[in-house]
């Protein structure tokens, strides 16, 4: 029997991690809007046109891109600032923080996870992807969430993502929201609002085209995970 993977992965990393491909969910987010929202891209099309910056961003994702961010957690398993570093390059991405290393290739997902001292292998589903790299699944679920724009500070724009009812969502997740710079029409925050009340913020410090992109930058080398514990689920 296939192990429940959502109870694998919260018991694993800390609670406020369950969303660790949040940069990919950004990615997600973008690439499942482009079809979304046309009612919304004539409302500000004079000052900020949406369509526009989804399909910027997701042109990067395809070529790679790499981004620094600083990730903020309140309510229930709040934690203290903690800075990281992804590339998503497709369905494929890398993740990075001082707690653990995620990697994905197209077909095997492994995480190292520090605290725990253990080296994960398996061969995800697409629900599996969901909770980590939410990119993969809803670039299929443009017709998921509801997009609206919300009241944004100076110089920014900020849409909210609320998935229908009856569509099968980010497990937990009330709703995103993202925000753009007005002027550049890039990301610049992802929030994540859950069930039980917890919010968990990605902050984007700085975002750039990833050179160089391997078959090998989607995986670890031996030496990264021999003194871990080796738990293949595949």
């Amino acid at each position: 029997m296939r192990p429940n993977y959502s109870s694998l992965y919260s018991n694993s990393v800390p609670r406020s991690w369950r969303c660790l491909g949040a940069l990919c969910t950004l990615g997600a987010l973008l690439l499942c809007g482009v079809l979304a929202i046309a009612p919304l891209e004539a409302q500000r099309r004079s000052v900020f046109d949406l369509n526009k910056a989804l399909q910027q961003f997701e042109q990067q994702v395809r070529r790679g891109v790499a981004i620094n961010f600083t990730l903020t957690s309140q309510g229930q398993g709040q934690v203290s600032p903690q800075e990281g570093y992804t590339w998503l390059y497709g369905r494929r991405f890398m993740l990075s923080t001082p707690e653990m290393d995620v990697a994905f290739d197209g077909t095997t997902l492994r995480i190292i996870n520090q605290k725990e001292r253990t080296y994960t292998l398996m061969t995800p589903t697409e629900q599996d992807l969901a909770v980590m790299n939410p990119l993969a699944y809803l670039q299929q679920a443009t017709q998921h969430y509801r997009i609206t724009e919300r009241k944004s500070p100076r110089g920014t724009v900020v849409y909210r993502f609320v998935p229908k009812s009856g569509t099968e969502a980010l497990s937990g997740v009330k709703y995103y929201e993202v925000t753009f710079d007005q002027q550049s029409q890039a990301p610049r925050r992802v929030d994540l609002y859950f069930d039980l009340g917890e919010q968990v913020s990605y902050t984007i410090q700085k975002l750039q085209p990833k050179e160089r992109v391997t078959s090998q930058s989607f995986t670890f080398a031996p030496q990264e995970y021999k003194s871990l514990e080796v738990v293949d689920l595949r």
